[in-house]
């Protein structure tokens, strides 16, 4: 909420905060919102894919026998 009422400029918006202005008080283009949540999550994935065989091994490290 605090980043929606600071940052006016729409360029320098957060991911979150940007795909909030799809949502408004009456209507809700849920097109456009599916659309920029696909869009945000997809480094997420591809960084997730890159470095998957690290993060398993952090966690199978945590587990001790």
């Amino acid at each position: 909420m605090l980043a929606s009422v600071i940052i006016t400029d729409n360029t320098k918006k957060t991911v979150p905060v940007g795909i909030m202005t799809f949502v408004g008080e009456h209507w809700t283009d849920y097109g456009y919102l599916c659309a920029g949540v696909l869009v945000s999550i997809i480094p997420v994935i591809v960084v997730y894919l890159m470095f998957q065989r690290y993060f398993v091994e952090g966690v199978a490290g945590a587990v001790k026998s």
